[in-house]
C-alpha cells in the first residue's frame, strides 16, 4: 500500500503542506471549513495561485490522493484506493488513472490528450465512447473507425486468441487475427433486408425467415439457394460434399408449390436399405437394392444415338452384308459384328448394345427374307416342274389306255 504524506478520513481531516524547503503537517479534529482554495502537496508556495475554477489543488513531482479505509470490524470493507496522475521516469507516460490500494492494480487509466467525450456516461446510464449522447447502452462513434478488440494472452496457460469485431463503411465484420490472417470470418453488409440472420430461442437458424426447422432459407424474389463449392485452387480430389446422417431411413423432397407434385428421394427404412424415388401421386417409380437390381414401374428410354444404323438397314443403298459375309464376320469377331464383345463379368454399354443388337436383328429379318422370297422362287419352279411332271404323267397315262384299248381290240 503507498503512504503518502495527506489523508482524508471521517472524523479525522489532516492536510500536509510541504514545501520545497519544509513539510508542516496538520491535524484538526471536528468539523471543519475553509472560506477558500486549498493547495496540498510538496510543490504548493505560500502564494499559490489558483485557476478560476479550482478550489483543491494536489501539487506535486506526482500528484496522488489516497483513500484511506481505517475500518477494522471483521467483514467491513476496508480497501483502499488511490487516484494519481502520471509517471515520474523520463518518457513515461501522461495519464490520470484509479488504483486499488490493496492490491496495487490500476484498474482504470486516462491518457493525455484522449479526445473529447472518449467515456461518457448519460443520465440514463448509457456508455458513449466517442459521442456525448450516446443512445444506447453502449454508444461506440468515431469519423473513421469502430471496433471492438477481444484478446487473450497466454499468461494463464491457455493460447493467444485475437478477434476484433469493427464496422467499416459497407459492413460489420468479425476478424481472427489470431495467426496474422486480415480476412473476416463473418461479414454482415449494411443495408440487409429485415430477418436477414434469425437465430430462434431452439437454436435454429433462419436466413430471410424465422426459421420453423433447423436451417431455414427464404426468399421472396425466388433467389433461395444452397452453394457449396471448394476453391479451383484446392487440390484435385474426390471429396464427400453432402450427407444425410439419420437412426434410421432417411429422404429428401423436391416439391412444385404450383402445381402441387412433389417427389421423394427415399433411404429404405429397414435393413434391407432399398432406394426409392417416389411421387405424390403416383407412388413408388423406381427401386433400387443395394445388390444393383432396379425396377421401373414405367417404360425406359433412352436419348442415346444408335450409331450402328438401326432403321438405316431398310434403306435403299444399306450397304447390307451378304449371309456368307455377315457369317464370316461372325466366326471371325466371336461376337455380333454391330453389338461388340459382351464381358461375362460385365459392365457394358446396354444402350450401345441394344441399339446395336437392333441392327442386327433387322439384318436378320432381311436375311430371313431374302431366304424366304429365294425358297419361293425355288418352290415355284419346283411347282412349275411338278405340273409339267403330272400333265406329262397324264399325258402318259392316255397313251397307255389307248394302247390297252388296241390290245384288248386286236384279241377279240
Amino acid at each position: 500500500m503507498h503512504t503518502k504524506t495527506f489523508s482524508l478520513l471521517s472524523g479525522l481531516f489532516g492536510v500536509v503542506l510541504l514545501s520545497p524547503v519544509q513539510a508542516r503537517v496538520t491535524n484538526l479534529i471536528g468539523d471543519h471549513s475553509i472560506p477558500g482554495r486549498l493547495c496540498t502537496g510538496l510543490a504548493c508556495t505560500s502564494a499559490e495561485g489558483f485557476a478560476p475554477d479550482v478550489d483543491l489543488k494536489i501539487k506535486d513531482g506526482r500528484p496522488v490522493l489516497m483513500f484511506d479505509d481505517s475500518s477494522t470490524q471483521d467483514r467491513v470493507p476496508d480497501r483502499d484506493w488511490i487516484l494519481e496522475a502520471n509517471d515520474t521516469e523520463k518518457f513515461g507516460d501522461e495519464y490520470f488513472a484509479l488504483r486499488d490500494g490493496d492490491t496495487d492494480n490500476q484498474v482504470f487509466r486516462v491518457f493525455g490528450d484522449a479526445p473529447a467525450n472518449s467515456l461518457v456516461v448519460s443520465s440514463s446510464g448509457n456508455i458513449g465512447i466517442g459521442t456525448g449522447l450516446p443512445a444506447a447502452n453502449l454508444h461506440i462513434e468515431d469519423d473513421c473507425y469502430t471496433g471492438i478488440k477481444l484478446h487473450r494472452n497466454d499468461s494463464g496457460g491457455r493460447p493467444n486468441s485475437d478477434l476484433i469485431i469493427e464496422a467499416s463503411t459497407s459492413a460489420l465484420l468479425i476478424n481472427d487475427r489470431t495467426l496474422g490472417g486480415s480476412s473476416p470470418v463473418l461479414q454482415f453488409a449494411t443495408g440487409m433486408p429485415p430477418a436477414s440472420v434469425v437465430v430462434d430461442s431452439q437454436g435454429e437458424l433462419g436466413l430471410g425467415t424465422v426459421a420453423d426447422v433447423p436451417l431455414h432459407v427464404w426468399r421472396e424474389d425466388g433467389t433461395a439457394a444452397i452453394k457449396v463449392e471448394n476453391d479451383p485452387s484446392s487440390p484435385p480430389a474426390a471429396r464427400e460434399m453432402f450427407r444425410m446422417e439419420n437412426n434410421g431411413g432417411s429422404y429428401f423432397s423436391l416439391a412444385n408449390t404450383t402445381t402441387g407434385n412433389d417427389w421423394f428421394f427415399v433411404h429404405e427404412n429397414n435393413s434391407q436399405g432399398s432406394f426409392f424415388i417416389n411421387h405424390s401421386d403416383g407412388g413408388l417409380q423406381m427401386a433400387l437394392t443395394r445388390t444393383g437390381d432396379m425396377t421401373l414401374k414405367g417404360d425406359l428410354y433412352t436419348a442415346d444415338s444408335c450409331a450402328a444404323g438401326c432403321d438405316r438397314v431398310f434403306d435403299e443403298g444399306y450397304p447390307l452384308p451378304s449371309i456368307p459375309e455377315q457369317m464370316a464376320a461372325i466366326r471371325a469377331k466371336g461376337h455380333l459384328p454391330n453389338v461388340g464383345p459382351t464381358d461375362e463379368d460385365g459392365p457394358f454399354d446396354l444402350s450401345s448394345m441394344t441399339t446395336g443388337m437392333l441392327n442386327e436383328l433387322e439384318k436378320a429379318y432381311l436375311y430371313i427374307d431374302r431366304l424366304n422370297r429365294d425358297h419361293e422362287t425355288e418352290i415355284s419352279a419346283l411347282q412349275a416342274e411338278v405340273a409339267q411332271l403330272q400333265s406329262e404323267r397324264d399325258k402318259l397315262a392316255d397313251i397307255l389306255a389307248r394302247l390297252a384299248a388296241l390290245e384288248a381290240k386286236a384279241g377279240d
